[in-house]
C-alpha cells in the first residue's frame, strides 16, 4: 500500500487486484483506505480469495503479477505467473532471483523499499518494450525448467544412475 501510494495519479484504465486472503486482510484495506488517493482508491481491489476459475479471469485481464514477500521458497503463483504471460515484479530475494533476471523477463525490488516497488509499478504500468518479449520467454522458461513430469524424469535418471 504504501508503494501504491507513493504512486500519485496513474492512468485511467490502471486497477491493482489483490486476490489473497489472511489474516491481515482487514488491517491491509484499512491501510489502503489511509493512503491511497480517493480519486482512484476504489481501483485497488482486494478479492480476499477466489476460485480456480474466478483465478483465471483475473490473471487473463492482469499485466503483471506482484509479490512483495520477505522470504520464500520457489513460488507456485510466481510461476503460475509467468506460464500465464504476466510480467512479475517480486522482492529480491534467493527463490526469485533463480527465476527473474532484471529487465529480461521481469522486476526485482529490495524487500521492504516502498520507492522501489514504486518506481517498478510505474514502469509495469508504462509497458517497457523488453517486456513484450518478457511475456513469452517467461512460459518458455517455465515449461522447460518447471515441468514437473520433466523434473521427475530427471529425478528419477540421476536416482538411477546414484543407484547403479
Amino acid at each position: 500500500m504504501r508503494a501504491l501510494a507513493l504512486l500519485g495519479d496513474i492512468p485511467p484504465g490502471f486497477s491493482m487486484k489483490f486476490v489473497s486472503s489472511g489474516p491481515l486482510l482487514v488491517e491491509t484495506e484499512r491501510l489502503a483506505d489511509r493512503l491511497i488517493p480517493p480519486s482512484w482508491r476504489d481501483r485497488v481491489v482486494f478479492v480476499g480469495g477466489t476460485s480456480q476459475d474466478q483465478l483465471k479471469k483475473i490473471v487473463k485481464s492482469a499485466s503483471f503479477y506482484l509479490s512483495a514477500s520477505t522470504s520464500d521458497g520457489t513460488s507456485s503463483s510466481l510461476l503460475e505467473a509467468m506460464a500465464s504471460g504476466l510480467v512479475p515484479i517480486v522482492s529480491d530475494i534467493a527463490a526469485n532471483r533463480e527465476w527473474i533476471t532484471p529487465e529480461e523477463n521481469g522486476l526485482l525490488f529490495a524487500p521492504g523499499d516502498h520507492r522501489g516497488l514504486a518506481e517498478r509499478i510505474r514502469r509495469a504500468i508504462n509497458h517497457e518494450p523488453w517486456m513484450v518479449k518478457a511475456r513469452t520467454a517467461n512460459r518458455a522458461l517455465v515449461v522447460e525448467r518447471a515441468n514437473a513430469d520433466v523434473n521427475m524424469v530427471k529425478l528419477l535418471n540421476t536416482l538411477n544412475r546414484c543407484l547403479q
